[in-house]
């Protein structure tokens, strides 16, 4: 019975970690991509965003200042 709470806990422990792991995976990965938009948008005249682009940057504080189309 011991050796099954611990068991339990262990996987559940494990299972919070990778989670974790997924989302902050995610949001770094997230706002690598809205700072690769923020270069383009002043590199490439006439680029503009997705509006799931531009709520994916304003949900990471990153103003582009392109169009959304």
């Amino acid at each position: 019975m011991k050796e099954a709470i611990i068991t339990t806990a262990a996987f559940i422990a494990l299972t919070i970690a990778v989670v974790a792991a997924v989302l902050v995976g995610t949001s770094k990965s997230e706002l690598a991509e809205c700072t690769k938009w923020s270069q383009e948008a002043d590199a490439y005249p006439g680029y503009f965003l997705a509006s799931w682009q531009k709520a994916q940057c304003d949900a990471h504080g990153v103003f582009i200042s392109s169009p959304v189309k």
